[in-house]
């Protein structure tokens, strides 16, 4: 570093700081091996050793951005309804859901800003009827590039009856 007076001297303070290093959504996806099974709960952090900072294509937010994801890999059938939901009191959440088609991956459907009555729009949820089967891809990210905590749940519409009764009414086991 240098001054404008040359003769200038004393010591001065430098702070640099370091993005994480992103990755492709392709990446992403591609980088879940095994599958989950449903129902299915993860309770996280963005910003942690575990999310990916991933670059925005497509149907994944805004091209040019980045914004920290997770992804999950769920073997479906026809008929399948799927039920998702991300929660959060940090950050804006965003899910989408992806379908493996060859060495590509298609896009379905996403969502952000979920009501759910307490005029509280951090919460994400989506739910899909599976028209074909195979290996879908779920991904838990934010609306921007933010980190905090979050819940993931996915599991199938008849997983939702069956928890919602059993504590509805916990005797009737």
């Amino acid at each position: 570093f240098t001054t404008h007076d040359q003769e200038e001297k004393g010591g001065f303070t430098a702070e640099i700081s370091l993005s994480p290093a992103s990755i492709t959504l392709t990446a992403l996806l591609n980088s879940v091996s095994n599958s989950s099974s449903l129902p299915f709960e993860y309770t996280g952090n963005f910003g942690s050793n575990a999310s990916k900072l991933v670059e925005c294509e497509g149907q994944f937010g805004k091209s040019g951005q980045k914004r920290y994801a997770m992804a999950y890999k769920f073997n479906l059938q026809v008929n399948d309804e799927l039920i998702i939901t991300q929660t959060s009191d940090e950050v804006d959440t965003y899910v989408y859901l992806y379908k493996k088609n060859g060495a590509t991956y298609d896009y379905i459907d996403k969502n952000d800003d979920a009501y759910n009555g307490n005029d509280d729009v951090l919460h994400s949820a989506l739910s899909y009827s599976v028209t074909s089967q195979g290996e879908y891809y779920v991904i838990f990210s934010t609306y921007d590039f933010e980190t905090g905590s979050f819940t993931g749940k996915v599991m199938l519409a008849t997983q939702q009856i069956t928890i919602n009764s059993l504590s509805a009414n916990p005797n009737t086991i």
